[in-house]
């Protein structure tokens, strides 16, 4: 598994290098395919021209998923399911899929087997022209685990297989919508302003890819992944430094301005994703356990605590300017330029803090 793992990080890195100049380190890598893997829904944020849409085509490319990928470009008027899936047509007694192609996708993949099908993966380019959580609820509905993975029409239900991924990239100015609580409890959240200078640093292997199964895409990199039970610490409960995180946002001192509250889903996903990217980082970065467990924690406040950030006036300042030192000391780098960033475009903004900011 650690050959395997290391093989399909490099040769993602190295083909996005070499054969389409894009620098991507095998640490980012990494921390995307296993966000990917432990969620249905993922979010590429940043200002446009980033490379966020581009960097998700280049991944299909690579990983030769043509006949399982599809570019679901969003519109502005989109208010509903229609716009996004179709709608029955009680005249004709029939379904009038919309012109998205959603439907006829979600519809072909349906039958999938999970020991078989390979990974299947929508892209919703610009999602949040609409509302997300209009247009896309069902979406965030099966983002659940405890969900039944299912899309229900007027007549009939389309099985939503284990082996489906949502990338969704968004902007953030006055023609967008912000981001509903509900869904940042659900999906990672990838900043690409906070990877404009990765550095590359793949191995040349030379070794050519092989289509992954879904199975086996989660057997590297999903929540039960092989490599997370050979780690040599506990990896069951938050590590010390990011459990400190939450209880400093969760702090109700009412001189931090009102707490930011993770949900218990959100910790779980926390955990999942903290480990397997420490034993993926060990084997892709070459890291000890110690330095990569550091940048798993690193990559998860970037990920999954810094998007829950939202306040205004002295309170919240003060909050996240304590969290700023607390991040600080632990050398957390990615974590600590996006949470000063923050800090000083809330100063501009009339005290307002919010990681959607632009």
């Amino acid at each position: 598994a650690q050959s395997e793992v290391s093989k399909t990080v490099n040769y993602i890195a190295g083909q996005m290098n070499n054969e389409y100049g894009r620098s991507y380190s095998n640490e980012f890598i990494s921390s995307v395919l296993v966000a990917q893997a432990q969620s249905l829904m993922s979010i590429c944020t940043g200002a446009p021209g980033l490379g966020k849409t581009s960097f998700v085509r280049l991944l299909k490319r690579i990983l030769k998923m043509d006949n399982r990928f599809i570019e679901v470009p969003v519109g502005r008027s989109w208010v509903s399911e229609r716009e996004f899936i179709g709608f029955f047509n009680s005249l004709s007694n029939t379904f009038s899929p919309s012109s998205s192609g959603a439907y006829q996708f979600l519809k072909g993949i349906s039958e999938d087997m999970p020991e078989t099908a390979p990974l299947s993966l929508m892209l919703l380019d610009e999602a949040n022209l609409s509302a997300i959580e209009h247009y896309g609820a069902f979406l965030i509905n099966i983002s659940d685990d405890e969900a039944e993975k299912k899309l229900r029409l007027a007549k009939e239900e389309i099985h939503i297989p284990e082996s489906f991924r949502i990338v969704a990239t968004i902007n953030h100015d006055l023609t967008t919508e912000a981001l509903s609580p509900r869904l940042i409890d659900r999906a990672p959240v990838i900043p690409f302003d906070s990877f404009v200078d990765d550095n590359v640093n793949y191995i040349e292997d030379g070794s050519d890819y092989t289509n992954l199964s879904f199975r086996s895409f989660s057997s590297l990199f999903g929540r039960n992944a092989f490599l997370r039970q050979q780690l040599s610490i506990d990896n069951l409960s938050l590590p010390q430094t990011l459990q400190s995180v939450v209880d400093l946002l969760a702090d109700r001192d009412v001189k931090k301005g009102p707490p930011i509250i993770l949900s218990r889903r959100k910790m779980t996903n926390m955990i999942d994703y903290v480990y397997v990217l420490t034993s993926v980082l060990k084997v892709t970065a070459q890291l000890t356990d110690i330095s990569a467990l550091d940048k798993a924690i690193d990559f998860a406040v970037l990920y999954f605590v810094l998007p829950s950030v939202q306040g205004a006036g002295p309170g919240t300042k003060n909050r996240l300017e304590t969290l700023r030192d607390m991040i600080a000391s632990q050398n957390l780098e990615l974590s600590l330029a996006k949470l000063s960033d923050i800090l000083i475009r809330g100063e501009q903004n009339l005290e307002t803090y919010n990681f959607f900011h632009y």
